[in-house]
């Protein structure tokens, strides 16, 4: 079974990405395939893959924290009424404690000192965005950062 070390780095401008180091914990290669096609089609699939292909799987603790983030939206999405019917549907934004109580809660990996920057932009972000996750993916795809732009690209 080949094993491939891969890490999620958020970068100074908040910009989410996947990375081989030697350092991080393994993942079998299959699952380690799957990821790396997902985030190589951007930020949003990558997370939206982790969020809702990937529940239950084991994960090293960066790679789950932004499972868990993702998963916001995923279930967001699934619980909203009329989701199935709608084309578009708002999901409100976490409230900020609960998104301040995430970020404190995030394990050490390269990038977690900006995620208050993130966590704090993102909060202002989702008042002119009526969509916190899209909005999150757009702001860091404009911002050269982590978004989950409307359209997961």
């Amino acid at each position: 079974m080949a094993l491939v070390s891969l890490t999620p780095h958020l970068t100074p401008h908040g910009r989410l990405l996947l990375v081989r180091d030697d350092d991080a914990s393994l993942l079998e290669a299959e699952l380690a395939h799957r990821i790396q096609n997902a985030f190589g089609h951007g930020t949003g699939h990558g997370l939206l893959h982790l969020g809702a292909n990937e529940v239950g799987v084991a994960l090293p603790p960066a790679l789950s924290f932004w499972r868990e983030f993702a998963a916001l939206y995923v279930t967001g999405v699934c619980t909203r009424p009329g989701a199935a019917e709608a084309h578009s549907v708002h999901i409100p934004p976490p409230a900020s404690s609960e998104l301040d109580q995430f970020v404190q809660a995030a394990p050490p990996m390269t990038g977690s000192e900006y995620l208050s920057a993130c966590s704090t932009a993102l909060a202002r972000a989702s008042t002119a965005s009526p969509n916190f996750f899209f909005g999150f993916i757009s702001w860091t795809k404009t911002n050269s950062s982590v978004a989950l732009a409307g359209t997961f690209g």
